[in-house]
């Protein structure tokens, strides 16, 4: 009997240290994103609702999961370039993330729950903003507030470059803040869909072209190649813009004024532009904060499986 003992603990001792070096290989944002994967396709495995693209989703999904684990083994191995796109990619899924919930965001409900956003946005101010900015709608307000918007899309990737390059402690922090701000703006987008004051106050707006030139083009051009409906509450680029914001000041403080700057520009003009309500914006900035205080909590306590400075650049 005590020999079956001894066996059966070295046997668990064996599998507990096998499964223990498979977990090694993951990094957080691996772990973060693997589990956001899988939790998707049990819902379009299972969902009853009718779901666009269902198969090409799954199939997408379970792509993806066996892109992040060779990346993760081939990081191990910091294999160059395999080994930079093991910490890259984070920011590029995203992208995907985000524009899927055109697909599935009625994946768990099956209608809008926008009236009460709406009334909480009234009863604040007294009035819809969206609407009530149509009244301040100029030329040079229009071209200054998508520059704003416009900004947010080069600014992550350009702050995670520089944090890349001169700190990359912080550069593993902010991703992964970004990923944890990120996928809980895309849970609450799948619990909760929202479609925002672009579909669900339109026939209030008196003004549905707002002129611009060189960024409200730019801006136009992105909308019309990437706009969704629904994923409006919480504000997704309002919680990037604050994430960004929060890795900046840790870098610089002086860097961290002109990001917050830029973040508060984003947020006036996610109203301005009808993408979001207020409300939306608050949520953006909570989200951010979460995000920000995980990553923080995590990578004290958990650290990084490896860290960035041991990947061999491309």
């Amino acid at each position: 009997m005590m020999e079956i003992d001894r066996t059966n603990n070295f046997v668990l001792m064996a599998s507990r240290r096998s499964l223990g070096s498979v977990l090694r290989l993951f990094n957080l944002p691996d772990r973060l994103t693997l589990a956001y994967l899988t939790f998707v396709e049990l819902l379009l495995a299972f969902s009853p609702n009718p779901i666009e693209k269902r198969g090409k989703l799954l199939a997408a999904h379970v792509g993806f999961s066996v892109m992040i684990v060779t990346l993760a083994y081939f990081r191990q191995r910091q294999t160059p370039v395999l080994s930079f796109l093991s910490y890259w990619y984070p920011l590029g899924l995203s992208g995907f993330f985000f524009e899927e919930i055109h697909s599935i965001v009625h994946i768990i409900h099956r209608g809008w729950f926008d009236a009460a956003l709406i009334q909480f946005d009234y009863a604040m101010f007294g009035a819809h903003p969206t609407v009530w900015f149509e009244h301040h709608i100029s030329y040079w307000t229009t071209e200054v507030m998508n520059f704003f918007y416009f900004t947010y899309w080069p600014l992550i990737p350009a702050l995670a470059l520089l944090l890349w390059l001169r700190n990359q402690k912080q550069f593993a922090e902010f991703v992964f803040a970004l990923s944890l701000s990120y996928i809980l703006c895309y849970l609450v987008f799948i619990f909760y869909p929202i479609e925002g004051p672009y579909h669900t106050l339109r026939a209030l707006q008196t003004v549905h072209e707002a002129p611009g030139w060189i960024f409200t083009q730019l801006v136009e051009f992105v909308e019309k190649h990437g706009r969704i409906h629904g994923g409006a509450f919480p504000s997704a680029h309002v919680a990037g813009s604050f994430v960004a914001t929060i890795a900046a000041y840790r870098f610089s403080r002086r860097l961290g004024h002109a990001v917050l700057l830029l973040a508060l520009g984003v947020c006036v003009a996610a109203v301005y532009g009808r993408y979001h309500y207020v409300v939306d914006i608050w949520g953006g900035m909570v989200m951010a904060i979460l995000g920000s205080w995980g990553s923080w909590i995590a990578h004290k306590k958990f650290g990084l499986t490896v860290a960035p400075s041991e990947a061999v650049r491309p």
